[in-house]
């Protein structure tokens, strides 16, 4: 009888080890996943890239000559270059378009003035292009942050525990976020370092 007692109490303790690993497992691998978007390239550009070097990765990246990329063709005053400077450029192939932002580098680098911000690509919506897009996201970016989630799929090194709410969109992480058929990424620390310089342009000291 005392052999049988301790046989089933070796049965239920591996039941319960069992039991307590598949749920750690599960917890695991329902936790959000956490991946640096500055890391990430969306046609070859990268957040930080200058203007000649998103131009030549992009370009290389789509198998497309540098003279089909369009730069804006009206570009205004860079505040933090003080001339007019190309705020994006564009390219366009068979529905699906390419736009690449850019700001005035904070700190200020003669050498390299422009810096990629945000690069959106988009192809005409359909729900075979939607489940096209978001194949391809899966397999060049690996599983979403708010996985299972995928309206919208986003990528980012700070998502949230509530999978639901999925990365928070604040001033200072870049995150990828696929949304049906435009897939963006975004750097917004780039344009925060805009606007401090410009703040700072503004300061005065009281000499009254």
């Amino acid at each position: 009888m005392e052999k049988k007692l301790r046989c089933l109490q070796k049965r239920l303790m591996s039941h319960s080890v069992y039991a307590a690993l598949l749920l750690l497992c599960t917890s695991v691998s329902a936790e959000p996943r956490s991946i640096d978007a500055r890391q990430l390239d969306l046609a070859g550009v990268k957040s930080g890239m200058d203007y000649n070097e998103a131009l030549t990765a992009a370009s290389n990246y789509l198998h497309a000559p540098k003279d089909k990329f369009k730069p804006e063709q009206f570009p205004a005053v860079n505040v933090v270059i003080g001339k007019k400077e190309p705020g994006w450029f564009t390219y366009d192939s068979n529905g699906a378009k390419l736009t690449v932002y850019f700001e005035g580098r904070v700190p200020i680098d003669k050498a390299r003035p422009l810096v990629v911000w945000l690069v959106r690509y988009e192809v005409p919506w359909s729900q075979d292009n939607a489940a096209a897009m978001g194949k391809a996201a899966m397999q060049k970016y690996g599983t979403a942050s708010n996985a299972p989630n995928t309206l919208p799929m986003q990528w980012c090194d700070n998502p949230s525990p509530n999978i639901g709410l999925g990365c928070p969109k604040d001033t200072s992480h870049a995150y990828l976020e696929l949304n049906q058929t435009a897939l963006v990424l975004t750097d917004p620390s780039w344009q925060q370092a805009r606007f401090r310089f410009v703040d700072a342009q503004k300061k005065v000291t009281p000499g009254f």
